[in-house]
């Protein structure tokens, strides 16, 4: 299963570890718009806000765009809920009918 996490601050990055973790035969990727933050996930495999010492595992891929949002079996977004509506707003050309959501959003 392909599955996309949305939003790599402290809960989406908690969720990434443990999945990744734990499940050390799968690749999971993972997307963060704030391009800072994407910059330290891709070079030191850490969150610079909430988790300066935990490092993700190797299984984890970044991605820079939401353009191949399509090719996921699932997509959990981990985004405050305040967010959700700009987020959709945001990838709406690259929704598909097949495409399955867990929304976490708090």
């Amino acid at each position: 299963m392909k599955t996309l996490i949305i939003w790599v601050w402290a809960f989406g990055f908690a969720i990434l570890n443990h999945l990744a973790k734990n499940n050390w035969e799968l690749q999971f990727f993972s997307y963060e718009k704030d391009q800072n933050v994407l910059k330290t996930l891709q070079e030191r495999r850490q969150n610079p806000y909430f988790y300066p010492n935990t490092f993700l595992p190797s299984n984890v891929v970044f991605l820079e765009s939401l353009e191949t949002l399509s090719e996921f079996d699932l997509v959990i977004i981990a985004l405050p809920a305040q967010y959700i509506w700009g987020f959709v707003r945001e990838i709406k050309q690259n929704l598909k009918p097949w495409l399955t959501f867990l929304n976490l959003s708090k």
